[in-house]
């Protein structure tokens, strides 16, 4: 399922492997629409759980770019850095223009 949030957050929760890839690779599309009129932020993917993301635009992504996190990822602890992007060099995709 997609939840639609404020501030073109989408939300995913799926439990089966492939209506999760099928569902991120909807929600990323929708934002990557956004991304492209607005050219200011990229594209932020964050697993919050085995069966729950978000996709968003984020001013911690630079423009052309989706970067991938998961939310466990940073230390509880650590104040002020929960919505720092985690992010391997692997995980970086530009963003693909439509022709």
């Amino acid at each position: 399922m997609i939840k639609h949030l404020p501030d073109l957050v989408l939300e995913i929760t799926a439990r089966e492997p492939g209506i999760i890839e099928t569902e991120l690779n909807t929600a990323v599309e929708t934002v990557l629409q956004q991304a492209l009129r607005e050219r200011s932020c990229g594209i932020l993917v964050t697993q919050h759980g085995y069966d729950r993301y978000t996709v968003a635009l984020s001013p911690d992504v630079p423009y052309g770019e989706t970067r991938e996190r998961r939310k466990w990822d940073t230390p509880a602890n650590t104040p002020n850095h929960a919505d720092t992007p985690q992010v391997e060099a692997s995980a970086r995709q530009p963003i693909q223009r439509a022709a």
